[in-house]
């Protein structure tokens, strides 16, 4: 607990000129710069406006903001210094008052607040433990020194009294036993004030964190007791008795009637502990800077403590002023830029804003003002244009005239497909490396650097190899159009009765290159692969059983799961298809089916998900990814579906996609079996 010191009993009159004035420490205007007579009535109407016509302002607002910016930006520059003019200080610290009892910090705080008004341009004078000729010496020579300065500051910290409407400040060494010792053994605060007045300094500054551990009062009404006469003594300070504009700034460290604190295990007091912090911080006015160092010792001391001030300044007054210098605004070339298209009519104006300048302050705008002028009918009839034609040339077009729409990340996906299908006839490095810097994340890389590989073999050593054959994925397992050798897959098997409608599924004929229907998902589009090879062994691989089972499983078919993909199946398929926005012709064509297992497996179903981690093992429809086999594999073991199960087993056993542990694999063997997998496909081979 941080020892007290006595009830400081400052008159709660507090008193300029007969007048008290005790402030909060911050300037009478409210923080929010708003007047009281603008605030909004609760009873004012309040009307919402309609969405046009925010558009409207948004634009208008958009427009002024991009007048002419001048250079009226600024920012602090401490390294230009502002005339502070003359400033003169008297600083007092006593502690060691002998039988009185020592205070440890006055002194510190005198030591470190004098430090602190020199970095501030303040011409100090310090006295520590000072006696009553030191007191009276050094303010007679602060008087001499105050005259002509603009900015007079006294500050004193120690012991302090208050005795017939007089203030009193008690040197070390002081012997004092009844009045007239206190009235000449002692810094009356009058002669302070005098002092000042005679400076006739425009800012005239008294600090005093003077409500000390102080038994001095009581001594001296029990002397007067005895005596026979009433003394009138207290151990706080009472309100100065100054010219209400005459130039006067004064706090106290504590208000009338509270209980001061020294500081326990601290080099200040709390109350200079907070002028310290705060006396430095560039251009704030004094008032609001004892306002801060108020509320830090309220919190400080959990409420014991609360400074006050008396406030008859003339004008403003920061302790560290700094000079503001101007400086240039930032260039933003998205301003230039929306300037230019902020009355146009054209949606792509627009979206290749949006495409340039994602992050400017006018994107929103730009999307309100695209989104409203662009023909939803318009752009989808440019999509399907373009994918009937099916040609680089053709996506390049639309995603000029819509590079921001919905269709935009399925057309840069077939015009990356377009571009490598038609490089697998070119032998020219530069072209396939210029689309390599173009797409470095397109699945034709892999494809084109084994083209530039064999083409540079070839001119190394002839003979020259032969000419390749169609695209390939990345592991180049050949176009026989069936599973990797080394992989083995299970999946679901059809009824015994299914016939010949069991096996590897007939697709409807692809179209040259492949394109997906315009509803197809962006993100299947993205992870499917159209290559020759990679379409066979989706036929080799998807059943119309599982076709079957994917489309049960999102509500499209109701009928039995026999693997006979008749009128029931087809029916089925074309409404899947109508939802694509594709022609419902019930063929499904292998971008459909990709689309259909993978939304499949996205919902949940547990088989779809196994035949989807089929689908990326073997490279069907999709490029070869063992991790991510192996993640959908987990999906659907987890969902307890045996067959899952074994794949995740095998890929365990292989460290194929996952970290090779076999007896994780053995472990979900064992669950394989106990869902009635087959002795013959729960097995690893």
């Amino acid at each position: 607990m941080t020892p007290n010191r006595p009830i400081c009993s400052i008159l709660p009159a507090g008193r300029i000129d007969g007048a008290g004035l005790p402030i909060s420490g911050r300037p009478p205007a409210p923080r929010d710069g708003i007047r009281p007579d603008m605030r909004a009535s609760p009873g004012r109407l309040r009307m919402r406006p309609h969405p046009a016509a925010v558009l409207r302002l948004l634009l208008v607002l958009a427009a002024a903001f991009l007048a002419p910016l001048g250079p009226t930006l600024a920012e602090t520059n401490p390294d230009a210094e502002i005339p502070t003019g003359k400033r003169v200080a008297l600083v007092i610290g006593n502690g060691a008052y002998g039988e009185l009892g020592t205070l440890p910090n006055p002194p510190n705080d005198a030591t470190d607040i004098a430090a602190a008004l020199r970095t501030l341009h303040f011409d100090v004078t310090l006295i520590t433990d000072g006696d009553a000729e030191e007191m009276l010496g050094a303010l007679r020579d602060f008087g001499e020194a105050a005259t002509g300065a603009d900015v007079a500051l006294f500050y004193y910290a120690g012991h302090g009294m208050a005795m017939e409407g007089e203030n009193y400040l008690v040197p070390v060494r002081a012997r004092i036993k009844d009045k007239l010792s206190l009235r000449y053994g002692t810094l009356n605060l009058s002669d302070v004030r005098d002092t000042l007045e005679a400076s006739r300094a425009p800012l005239k500054m008294v600090i005093l964190d003077a409500c000390r551990d102080n038994p001095l009062a009581k001594q001296l009404r029990q002397n007067s007791g005895q005596l026979g006469r009433s003394l009138d003594a207290n151990s706080g300070l009472v309100g100065m008795d100054v010219d209400r504009a005459g130039g006067w700034y004064i706090a106290y460290a504590t208000a009338a009637g509270a209980v001061a604190l020294d500081g326990q295990n601290q080099r200040n007091s709390p109350f200079t502990t907070a002028l310290l912090a705060h006396i430095g911080e560039e251009n704030v006015d004094v008032r609001v800077m004892f306002g801060d160092v108020r509320a830090d010792v309220v919190r400080a001391t959990s409420n014991h403590q609360t400074p006050w001030a008396e406030d008859a300044m003339l004008g403003d007054f920061q302790f560290n002023p700094v000079a503001v210098k101007p400086v240039e605004p930032v260039v933003d070339p998205s301003i230039a830029a929306w300037r230019a298209i902020v009355d146009s009519d054209e949606p792509i104006a627009f979206e290749e804003f949006l495409g340039n300048y994602p992050e400017s302050d006018f994107a929103s705008a730009a999307k309100v003002r695209a989104h409203a002028l662009r023909d939803p009918a318009a752009e989808r009839a440019a999509w399907e244009a373009a994918q009937r034609s099916g040609a680089a040339e053709a996506y390049e077009k639309f995603l000029r005239n819509y590079p921001a729409g919905p269709y935009s990340s399925a057309a840069k996906t077939l015009l990356q497909s377009a571009l490598g299908s038609r490089l697998l006839a070119s032998d020219d490095p530069a072209e396939m490396e210029a689309y390599i810097a173009r797409f470095p994340d397109s699945p034709w890389v892999p494809v084109l650097r084994q083209r530039m590989e064999a083409a540079q073999a070839a001119a190394a050593a002839p003979p020259p190899a032969a000419p390749p054959g169609p695209p390939a994925d990345q592991t180049s397992e050949g176009s026989s159009g069936q599973p990797p050798a080394d992989i083995t897959v299970t999946m679901a098997a059809p009824p015994p009765d299914a016939g010949d409608s069991g096996r590897a599924l007939t697709l409807a004929p692809p179209a040259t290159p492949e394109r997906p229907s315009a509803g197809t998902p962006a993100d299947i589009i993205a992870e499917a692969d159209l290559s020759p090879r990679s379409i066979a062994t989706l036929e080799a691989v998807v059943s119309p059983y599982l076709i079957q089972i994917a489309l049960k499983g999102l509500g499209y078919y109701n009928g039995e799961l026999d693997g006979k993909f008749g009128p029931a199946s087809k029916r089925a398929a074309s409404a899947f298809q109508r939802d694509l926005g594709a022609s419902a012709t019930g063929d499904l064509r292998p971008i459909e089916i990709v689309a259909l297992i993978g939304e499949a497996a996205r919902k949940g179903n547990a088989d779809s998900q196994n035949t989807y981690g089929g689908m990326f093992d073997t490279g069907a429809g999709v490029p070869r990814n063992a991790v991510t086999a192996a993640d959908w594999y987990r999906r659907s073991a987890e969902a307890d579906y045996g067959y899952g199960q074994r794949n995740l087993a095998c890929a365990y056993m292989a460290g194929r996609g996952v970290e090779r542990d076999p007896a994780e694999g053995r472990r979900w063997l064992q669950a394989a079996r106990r869902n009635d997998v087959p002795p013959e496909d729960a097995r690893c081979e």
